[in-house]
């Protein structure tokens, strides 16, 4: 039987056709072609200059983007679950070491049999000493983090390539997890065996310490590549899809997180990994399975992500006017043509007059939080303020993660396998939701937005619109937008905390659980708040020669508050939850947490009432 050739398919063939076969027979046949709309990110198209090919880069970027952030969080997650660990293992070699008598002249004395680790770090110095420490560290990483969060978006990002700091940054991770896993405090619990480090405790942990702030200034852990990832994102995505970016990311570490959590319980005691208080197994720490997760988002990074920095847009197009347009180009070409002066100052003059105009140039992003006027005599801008207030109060999970462990803990008599289920549980849902529905949910209300708008221009009669007024309705239109998600992601988020509340004050595990679909629909809440930040700064105009490299300093900015916000936030919880235990009381850290996410409201709502 010989296979009849079928004549050539292409985009315009119909789907269903009727043709002669030349004997005399007519028949329907269904033409065999690629649908566009079943997945068309896994297929590369075969026209490479249509605009589907380069929305099926743009996707197949985005997602590449979450997945690699995804792996990289997994060993943020791991890193996170045992720094605790490692503080209080060396608190508790200090205490011993200052008081054991038995060998004063000894190198490291050996640790008294004592039987279960808990109890031997159940001394009150030991749990002291290692809040102190844990404080110190998170502080000197958070200060690292918004240095380099400024020095980041302002002066690296705009010169150098995306991808090569995405890389950079992971690499940075992988050396200094690597240099704290060699870090030398594997301590005996036999009296007849000595230990296996023979260096002072409290140099260990100095050590430690110096190392979690040399590495922020690097960026390492939960610091650039956050910073990254939002640019990347904003640099591929839609302008009326700043949200769902944003949502991609946070639950790129959401789902890191909860998927370190399924490594931790199951992963890593089937292969008889352990660091337990007073036991680092050396080589076999889980800082080394840090090691190897990262490895496998550094292989990644290098061998499929794409470079996503747009060109510097100089003639971009602006809604000021032709003015303002003007004089822009006339400095750019001045900057461009200007000749060498005569007299050249010296070298280190000139190097420190560069230094003193950068910092000037980083420190002036402060100035964001002071209400824009777009020229004399105009009116200022207050909506950018007011958001960039909403990002402070935003709270979210994160910021009470200890307070809820400790409180399941010791009220509900969780243990570590029920705190790491409820954390993951609420880490995965959270991360699904923010990457599959609340984009969607976001598509939704735009369309309602801009059908609205639509309707209003033709119950005015208005047939034609310039340009300028379209964009500006066009980002009038995103602006809602955001501003309806925010709004509604923060009442969810404000009600689960109060339920959580409740819950905690009844004592009741099925209400603690319950709340997990309130704290998931208030997903939205943190990344519609930043979209809606960055859409303020760029509803602004503001006159810049790099529009990009401005935007990227503006969400550096945006970062440096984050990081600020988790690390002051949880000390003022700890201390609300420190009294609310002395006073019998539990519940009062979740309510003040729904009080914050109120306040967070309040800002949204109120900058909605300067909206164009």
């Amino acid at each position: 039987m010989t296979r009849e050739l079928e004549p050539d398919r292409n985009e315009t063939t119909p789907l269903l056709s009727y043709r002669d076969r030349g004997d005399g027979e007519r028949r329907w046949s269904i033409a065999r072609r690629r649908s566009s709309a079943f997945l068309s990110f896994l297929s590369e198209p075969d026209d490479k200059d249509g605009d589907e090919f380069q929305e099926y880069h743009r996707k197949r970027a985005i997602y590449l983007m979450v997945f690699i952030s995804t792996v990289y969080n997994i060993g943020v997650g791991i890193y996170n679950s045992f720094a605790v660990e490692l503080i209080q293992t060396l608190a508790c070699a200090e205490y011993y070491h200052v008081s054991s008598p038995s060998a004063p002249d000894a190198t490291f004395p050996t640790l008294p049999t004592a039987g279960d680790p808990l109890e031997i770090c159940s001394v009150p110095w030991v749990d002291k000493r290692t809040s102190q420490m844990a404080t110190y560290s998170d502080t000197l990483t958070s200060i690292s983090g918004c240095i380099v969060s400024l020095v980041l978006a302002k002066q690296i990002l705009p010169r150098f390539s995306r991808r090569a700091v995405f890389i950079a940054s992971i690499l940075v991770s992988l050396v200094n997890c690597s240099l704290l896993a060699m870090l030398p405090t594997h301590y005996s619990f036999d009296s007849t065996v000595p230990s296996g480090s023979t260096v002072h405790p409290t140099v260990a942990m100095h050590l430690y310490i110096a190392l979690c702030f040399v590495g922020g200034l690097f960026g390492a852990f939960q610091t650039a590549l956050l910073l990254l990832g939002q640019v990347m994102m904003l640099d591929v995505c839609k302008e009326d899809e700043k949200t769902a970016a944003f949502a991609k990311i946070f639950a790129s570490i959401t789902l890191g997180m909860a998927i370190a959590s399924v490594v931790i319980r199951l992963v890593l005691p089937a292969f008889h990994l352990n660091f337990s208080i007073l036991h680092h197994t050396g080589p076999f720490s889980p800082f080394w399975v840090c090691v190897g997760v990262w490895l496998i988002a550094l292989a990644l990074a290098t061998l499929f992500l794409p470079e996503t920095k747009p060109l510097a847009s100089r003639h971009g197009r602006s809604r000021r006017g032709s003015d303002a347009s003007t004089a822009t180009d006339a400095s750019v070409s001045h900057i461009q043509t200007a000749s060498p002066s005569t007299t050249q100052p010296s070298a280190s003059r000139s190097l420190a007059r560069r230094v003193m105009a950068d910092l000037q140039e980083t420190l002036g992003l402060f100035g964001y939080l002071v209400p824009y006027k777009p020229e004399a005599g105009a009116k200022r801008d207050y909506k950018l303020p007011l958001m960039m207030c909403a990002l402070v109060f935003c709270d979210t999970i994160t910021l009470i993660w200890s307070n809820l462990v400790v409180f399941c803990s010791t009220h509900l008599h969780f243990g570590p396998p029920e705190v790491t289920t409820l954390l993951g549980l609420l880490g995965a849902t959270k991360g699904l939701y923010s990457l599959f529905a609340l984009p969607w949910i976001v598509k939704i209300v735009h369309r309602a937005v801009k059908r609205r708008m639509r309707d209003e221009m033709v119950a005015a009669s208005i047939e034609e619109l310039p340009s300028e007024v379209r964009i500006a309705k066009r980002e009038q239109s995103v602006i809602f937008t955001d501003q309806i998600v925010a709004m509604a992601s923060l009442s969810c988020d404000c009600l689960g905390f109060i339920a959580m509340g409740v819950a905690a004050s009844h004592l009741s595990v099925s209400g603690i659980y319950g709340t997990v679909f309130f704290l998931l629909l208030g997903a939205g809440a943190l990344p519609s708040i930043q979209a809606l930040n960055v859409d303020l700064f760029l509803a602004q105009d503001r006159p810049a020669e790099d529009p990009v490299a401005a935007r990227d300093a503006f969400v550096g900015f945006l970062n440096l508050l984050q990081i600020a916000l988790y690390t002051f936030c949880p000390l003022i919880n700890n201390a609300i939850y420190t009294w609310s235990v002395d006073h019998n009381l539990p519940a009062l850290v979740f309510l003040w947490t729904a009080t914050l996410s109120f306040t967070s409201l309040f800002f949204v709502s109120t900058a909605s009432l300067f909206a164009k």
